[in-house]
């Protein structure tokens, strides 16, 4: 897993939205694995910072809102494209991740 400012996000598609504030890269991971990785990066980010999250595996579009949804971090975005599935976090105030 890849976390990097925005700015370091060259040549990628543009961005869900700008004012993301990280960049996820979670490749291929599959349901633990991706769970885990949100988690860690999530707790990375500060509460209502929002993180740009990338994933190939076929099971991330179940996957990435239902974890959003029990964690309370809001899911604002999704979209998917041939580079796999991008979503826009929120991360939730308070708590843990």
């Amino acid at each position: 897993m890849a976390t990097a400012p925005r700015a370091d996000d060259a040549g990628a598609q543009a961005p869900l939205d700008p004012r993301a504030a990280r960049f996820i890269d979670l490749d291929a991971l599959g349901c633990g694995s991706l769970t885990i990785a949100l988690m860690r990066a999530l707790r990375a980010a500060a509460p209502g910072e929002r993180v740009e999250v990338r994933a190939k595996d076929l099971g991330a579009p179940a996957d990435i809102p239902a974890w959003c949804g029990l964690t309370g971090h809001a899911l604002l975005a999704g979209a998917y494209g041939p580079d796999g599935a991008r979503y826009l976090i929120e991360r939730r105030s308070g708590g843990r991740s």
